[in-house]
């Protein structure tokens, strides 16, 4: 059980480090497909990652 949660754990190091790379570095079409799919999941986000991407 607690490995379970360390696995998804949402704070996970390499699994932020690449997904912020792959964010910043993201095209704009590939920028909104992001976008729209986090919409799709419902799921929020957040203003840190928009200002990373757009920068």
């Amino acid at each position: 059980m607690e490995q379970e949660t360390k696995r998804r754990g949402r704070h996970k190091k390499p699994d932020a480090s690449k997904k912020k790379a792959h964010q910043v570095y993201a095209t704009d079409s590939e920028w909104q497909q992001i976008v729209s799919r986090a919409g799709e999941a419902g799921k929020e986000i957040s203003p840190y990652i928009i200002e990373k991407a757009l920068t």
